[in-house]
């Protein structure tokens, strides 16, 4: 994963964007937050969590002013999403990766006994 993939997330100073474990949008008080959570080893000096304010912008409507969310936000969020969603794959396919280890080491028993079976009536 580089710089190059996730530009917003790179513009709020996040250097490691594999490292996320999670993250969560609040609203309160006209502005939006961002908490990103990080996955940490143990003895690691990282943060586990960190927080960014963006302030809601003020748009015209038909029906009058309306709030939305900040620009930066929309895009931290979209870079967000898909991290969790090539993360979410990756677990996917480790899972069925091992699944299928467990499998070949079972047949691979099942095969060496079946050989002994056979040296064993020698």
């Amino acid at each position: 994963m580089s710089e190059n993939e996730f530009p917003q997330l790179t513009a709020l100073g996040i250097r490691e964007p594999q490292r996320i474990d999670r993250f969560h949008i609040n609203s309160a008080a006209g502005s939006d937050h961002l908490r990103i959570v990080y996955a940490r080893g143990k003895g690691e000096f990282f943060p586990v969590a960190r927080t960014y304010h963006f302030p809601r912008v003020q748009r015209t409507a038909a029906s009058g002013e309306v709030l939305e969310s900040h620009p930066a936000l929309r895009d931290a969020e979209r870079e967000l999403k898909a991290l969790m969603e090539a993360k979410e794959d990756r677990r996917a396919i480790a899972k069925v990766a091992l699944e299928e280890l467990d499998l070949l080491k079972r047949e691979v028993e099942n095969r060496t006994a079946y050989i002994r079976e056979l040296i064993e009536k020698l």
